[in-house]
């Protein structure tokens, strides 16, 4: 359930809902001008780190 949540709901909600209902009703969600794009660079960030942590605690079978 989490998983579906993350991978499907979240990103849809950031990505096709807010920027679509701000150019159907601009008045009533006019916040998701600037809340949207913030929200998504922080969730690149927290992407990034992630994998950086994964990166920095991998070692290779070969090596």
């Amino acid at each position: 359930m989490l998983r579906g949540l993350l991978t499907y709901v979240i990103p849809y909600a950031l990505g096709s809902f807010f920027p679509a209902a701000y150019l159907l009703r601009p008045h009533q969600y006019d916040w998701a001008a600037w809340v949207v794009p913030v929200s998504a660079v922080g969730i690149i960030a927290i992407a990034y780190w992630i994998w950086a942590q994964g990166l920095r605690r991998y070692s290779s079978v070969a090596g």
